[in-house]
């Protein structure tokens, strides 16, 4: 089963104040069938604050969390393969822990995330721009699945203090670090 619509999903941009406090749980069964997809677009605008994932959740398409401006917290099951383009982008998550080492993050997936501090990555690819512009990011710790950063996935994370590189890095895109970044001590 794939999750296709949200009925969180804002209807105007004037309906800001209807804000979802209490966490969304996404069944991790509908009609005895695991619920293995989150939909493009399913949550896109939705004011929502927290989400939970089942265990089932494969994929989290295209889209599927972008622009939901109040979400701060969610969980990312060990069955993920793949988090797609934009997913989270523009939300306020402040801690991201993944550890799937056959996930791979799609271009774009966490950009313009202005509250993240922490990213905890075990996973086998990172895309492009997945990360570009989380400008509060201070530690990022890449394990040892990590073989591929690309192009720009860092890019203008100026507040990174710490990062680690896994002997298993194989491939560091062009401009993967670029633009301010200052590390610490």
């Amino acid at each position: 089963a794939v999750l296709v619509s949200s009925k969180y999903k804002m209807k105007s941009l004037n309906n800001t104040d209807n804000k979802i406090t209490k966490p969304v749980i996404i069944p991790d069964m509908v009609e005895d069938h695991p619920v293995t997809a989150i939909y493009r677009n399913a949550f896109r605008n939705a004011l929502i604050t927290e989400v939970v994932l089942p265990e089932t959740i494969e994929y989290i398409n295209s889209f599927a969390f972008s622009c939901c401006f109040y979400l701060e917290k969610v969980n990312f099951p060990d069955s993920l393969k793949k988090i797609g383009n934009s997913a989270f982008r523009s939300t306020l998550i402040k801690s991201v822990d993944i550890n799937n080492p056959d996930l791979v993050i799609a271009d774009s997936a966490f950009t313009c995330n202005g509250l993240l501090t922490d990213a905890n990555l075990n996973v086998r690819s990172i895309g492009e721009s997945a990360f570009e512009d989380c400008f509060q990011l201070k530690n990022v710790s890449l394990g040892d699945s990590v073989e591929k950063i690309s192009s720009r996935a860092f890019k203008c994370c100026s507040s990174i203090e710490n990062i680690n590189i896994p002997e298993s890095l194989k491939f560091i895109g062009t401009g993967a670090f670029s633009g301010e970044i200052r590390l610490g001590n």
